[in-house]
């Protein structure tokens, strides 16, 4: 669909902010106050009925019960429980973004780790979705050239829906044809000058007596960039006008109204931002350490250079020349993950949206809005390998550093590159489980792009070397699993 901008007029105030404050202690909930349940509590009726009767319980009660016993506090933990709380008081975490159709309970996962329990006890306090609903009453006798309707509110970000029952005027295509529907950020005088507002957004007409037959038009997720420049994102023509005015066509109320609403979702993503000192730190399969320099949250619609700023303005001591590096995603579990891929500057002018350009969806990113990156002060953006060394003796693998592909292309260009090394080693590279690694790589073998090139020394023959190699990685992917 076409897009449009119209200049903005005067709003009224109303709406209300779409989430309350989370408790200081999670443990004192509406009166409720947590108690450490004793393990010598039994329970006196069967664990399968206590889990039926759980079902039907409020909030303070659940977390009563969960000091009965140790038997019990397990089954209030239960998920369904929670979540049929949380639907109760915040339906719109059941609604899905069409945007993100491989992303199930999105909200719940990205905003609270999965947990339906803590989103509850946190009454939902990291909301990011608002919506309106707009009954245009006499639609088809309607003459008012727009319609600007109340303000709604999603944290400090503040919406309302400009509607042309017309038609947009200044859309001669579409003007006595069809009706205009745009969302519009509001209070543009009470923000900064640099002021951005990222957003994916759904608008729909309604059918009278028939939701399979409302129409709804979903905003793209390249499209949600709000500034200075663009304040508004619709749609030209969200139905027909004489589909909508005509009485068979199922739109308008018995007394006439035709209702229009929106649904808003605030999109940022999760950055975790690596340095070299934290593979350093980091033992163990892949090059992920557990916890990360950085973790920051940027729009969705946030550029590459703005995203070259926001590092630098993190750690300032970094040089202006350095790069960030995506990792790749797990498409199994047990997968390795490592830098990939250098992020490049977009050719064109403005600057294009890191999502959909540089980070892909599905490879750079999760379907959760994360990601890994790390930053390299060396400005490194050609192939490069990675290096570990197993330690035998001490059953330790450690990450050493990265060599360019050009500069060590084979096992045999590694002598004289790293002095810890010296003397008698094997090369093997780290696989994805469940291979792990390979066999014992010959002198002339051919390094790929972001391979984990393994040397292990003082170990007098290579198969012993891969037996103890393997043992360690395979204990390793085990703690994984279990975790």
């Amino acid at each position: 669909m076409t897009h449009a901008s119209v200049a903005p007029q005067p709003t009224s105030n109303q709406g209300a902010k779409a989430c309350a404050q989370s408790p200081e202690d999670a443990n004192q909930v509406m009166g409720a106050t947590y108690v450490e349940p004793s393990l010598r509590a039994e329970s006196c009726f069967p664990l399968d009925v206590v889990s039926i009767v759980l079902a039907f319980l409020d909030g303070p009660s659940l977390l009563a019960c969960a000091c009965v016993s140790t038997q019990w506090y397990g089954l209030t933990h239960a998920s369904p429980v929670w979540k049929n709380l949380c639907l109760v008081v915040w339906p719109s975490l059941a609604h899905a973004l069409p945007q993100l159709p491989g992303a199930p309970e999105y909200d719940v996962i990205r905003l609270y780790r999965g947990s339906w329990r803590r989103c509850f006890l946190e009454r939902h306090a990291k909301n990011q979705r608002g919506s309106i609903r707009v009954v245009i009453p006499d639609f088809a006798q309607c003459s008012a050239d727009r319609i600007v309707t109340d303000t709604f509110a999603i944290n400090d970000h503040r919406f309302c829906l400009w509607i042309f029952p017309r038609g947009n005027p200044h859309e001669p295509e579409y003007a006595s044809r069809s009706i205009s529907v745009y969302l519009v950020v509001t209070d543009l005088e009470k923000r900064l000058p640099t002021w951005l507002t990222c957003a994916v957004f759904s608008l729909c007409i309604e059918h009278a007596t028939d939701p399979a037959k409302h129409i709804f038009w979903h905003a793209s997720l390249h499209d949600n960039r709000f500034d200075t420049t663009l304040f508004n994102w619709g749609v030209h023509a969200l139905g027909d006008l004489e589909t909508l005015k005509s009485p068979s066509g199922g739109y308008l109320s018995s007394n006439g109204a035709l209702c229009v609403s929106a649904r808003v979702r605030l999109m940022s993503m999760t950055l975790r931002l690596y340095l070299e000192p934290d593979l350093v730190k980091y033992r163990g399969r892949g090059l992920v350490p557990k916890e990360p320099s950085a973790v920051v949250e940027v729009p969705f619609c946030t550029s590459l250079e703005e995203l070259h700023a926001l590092v630098r303005q993190q750690w300032p001591e970094l040089p202006l020349g350095c790069t960030l590096w995506s990792y790749s995603q797990s498409v199994l579990t047990g997968q390795t993950m490592r830098p990939r891929k250098c992020l490049q500057p977009s050719p064109v002018s403005p600057p294009r949206p890191l999502f959909g350009h540089q980070l892909i969806d599905g490879v750079d990113m999760d379907a959760y809005s994360s990601c890994q990156l790390l930053v390299d002060p060396t400005g490194l953006s050609g192939d490069v390998l990675f290096v570990k060394v197993f330690h035998a003796d001490r059953c330790e693998l450690e990450y050493v550093g990265r060599v360019r592909l050009a500069n060590c292309p084979n096992p045999a260009a590694f002598q004289g590159h790293l002095a810890s090394t010296s003397g008698v080693y094997h090369t093997f590279i780290e696989e994805v489980a469940p291979v792990l690694v390979s066999t014992p790589l010959p002198p002339d073998h051919i390094f790929s792009a972001s391979d984990i090139v393994i040397l292990v020394p003082e170990v007098p023959t290579p198969s012993t070397a891969l037996s103890r190699l393997r043992q360690y990685l395979q204990r390793d992917l085990e703690q994984v699993y279990r975790e």
